[in-house]
């Protein structure tokens, strides 16, 4: 796994999965393998989704790849390496549609080059329980695979036709789930962790499999009260093969287990536990000290610490006040001395206060911070790739005021090394972080609300703009024409636009 940041998303996509009483509870982070599986929202963070459809009009610079109808309301778009051979990236979108009186749910393999389908799936399984999940290549055919689940069966598909590869299934109340992961054993396919639970008996594990047929490498498995998730991450020891992050939490005992994995047989890198009421968080990174090597972030509480992955030392930490909380957010690097870097956000309940501070990821010293204090402020940051030409990593903050959410936003791109602002602007929607648009060699930005509208992100002049008489949402999906610019899928509730900047 070369890149543990996904660029291309603005939540970072962690993949790991836990099974906790009974339920899988996803959580999102980042893994380079070219996927990303985001909830199309008219406002992100709103937690609303598209419910109206109106036609959509585009203004600007701008061309159309293609456009679709679909068969309910668009839920989810998965971006996906090629599937069909054509050295392009495809899409994965599902879809719900209740008008028939039953919830049917479909999930639709598209062409990113020109949005025809490759294959459609549809079921009457439970939306929450039903998912296709992008992979690398499985079976060594050079082309990406997927996954599908419904809680109690796992199958391996070819991203191509989606026949099967091989499947696995439990009996209720088990539940099963996968996790998509880079080459864990060294045969050049992308292979899977599956993770099983049983709340009645409380027995819970992780496998690694292989992808292209499901044989098992290794497995990690705990019986109790509590639950066990997986992260994958890049290459912790330099053996040249991801590895996998296993934690086990015995919630009776308010114990948390740690375990570095060589994801080839699974034997312990290393380990580490630690007592606290609630979980603890894990977020693998790029190399933070210069040694080529995948490190780790590990969140207890109010206290970060960043660790090295081959053995587990402590690189540094730092911790806040006992009301305080913490978020992270892993970085390509800020400030030019070829290391990841971190963003790191603290709110302060208490005292109603909001800090964001961009991290050296090698000792944790501040490049910079900014703060915000009162009732209803609240401060997020965002990696986004060079806004700037300068060849170092820049940073999205938002600041926004909830008593009047939807026009009290304001938003500060910032130099990565040192915070100075590039542009500032308020009361103009959500911004996005995308790479470049234009072909100018620059990141850009795409700002989400009634209106769509690409910005470039060194200057923040626009590029092109998209309106509905509807809800609108958008998100970057990569360079589906291999033009050498990023694309945009600009979606209505039932239709989808691929949309590009001609040369």
């Amino acid at each position: 796994m070369n890149n543990v940041i996904n660029k291309t998303v603005a939540v970072a996509f962690l993949l790991a999965i836990a099974i906790m009483t009974g339920s899988l509870i996803a959580a999102a982070g980042g893994t380079d393998l070219g996927i990303s599986r985001a909830q199309i929202n008219p406002m992100k963070g709103s937690g609303t989704s598209l419910t109206s459809s109106g036609a959509i009009t585009f203004s600007g610079n701008v061309v159309l790849l293609w456009s679709k109808s679909l068969p309910g309301g668009l839920i989810y778009i998965s971006k996906t390496d090629d599937m069909d051979g054509d050295k392009k990236g495809d899409i994965i979108l599902e879809v719900d549609n209740e008008s028939t009186g039953v919830d049917i749910h479909t999930a639709i393999a598209v062409k990113g080059s020109d949005g025809t389908d490759l294959w459609r799936e549809s079921t009457d399984i439970d939306v929450d329980e039903f998912s296709v999940i992008p992979t690398g290549d499985l079976n060594g055919d050079k082309k990406a695979d997927v996954i599908f689940v419904n809680g109690s069966t796992l199958i391996a598909k070819k991203g191509i036709d989606y026949t099967n590869l091989w499947q696995e299934s439990v009996i209720h109340p088990s539940v099963i789930s996968a996790i998509p992961t880079d080459d864990l054993n060294g045969d050049k396919k992308a292979d899977v962790l599956v993770i099983k639970g049983n709340w009645a008996t409380g027995a819970y594990s992780v496998e690694a499999k292989k992808g292209k047929d499901g044989i098992n490498l290794w497995q990690e498995s705990f019986t109790g009260e509590g639950g066990i998730s997986a992260t994958p991450t890049g290459d912790l020891n330099g053996d040249k093969k991801a590895d996998v992050l296993v934690t086990i939490d015995d919630s009776y005992a308010n114990n948390h287990t740690l375990i570095a994995k060589k994801g080839k047989d699974g034997t312990n890198l290393w380990q580490e536990s630690f007592t606290r009421e609630g979980g603890i968080s894990v977020i693998p990174t790029n190399d933070l000290n210069g040694d080529k090597k995948a490190d780790v972030f590990v969140v207890i509480g109010n206290t970060l610490i960043a660790k090295k992955g081959k053995d587990g030392t402590n690189l540094w930490q730092e911790s806040v006040t006992e009301n305080g909380l913490m978020d992270v957010i892993p970085t390509n690097d800020l400030n030019g001395d070829k290391k990841a870097d971190v963003l790191v956000k603290i709110d302060d309940w208490n005292a109603n206060n909001h800090t964001v501070m961009a991290k050296k990821g090698n000792h944790g010293t501040n490049l910079w911070q900014i703060s915000v204090t009162g009732i209803n402020l609240g401060i997020f940051a965002e990696p986004s790739g060079d806004l700037n030409g300068d060849k170092k990593a820049d940073v999205l903050v938002t600041i926004l005021n909830t008593t009047r959410f939807a026009n009290n936003i304001t938003i500060m791109a910032k130099k990565g090394y040192d915070g100075t602002n590039l542009w500032q602007k308020s009361n103009i929607g959500w911004a996005r972080p995308t790479d470049d648009l234009n072909g100018d060699k620059k990141a850009d930005v795409l700002l989400l609300g009634s209106t769509i509208i690409a910005k470039k992100g060194s200057d923040f002049t626009d590029l092109w703009k998209a309106s509905s008489t509807g809800d609108i949402g958008a998100m970057p999906i990569g360079d589906l024409d291999r033009d050498g610019r990023e694309n945009t899928l600009v979606t209505s509730y039932d239709n989808i636009y691929a949309i590009g900047i001609p040369k």
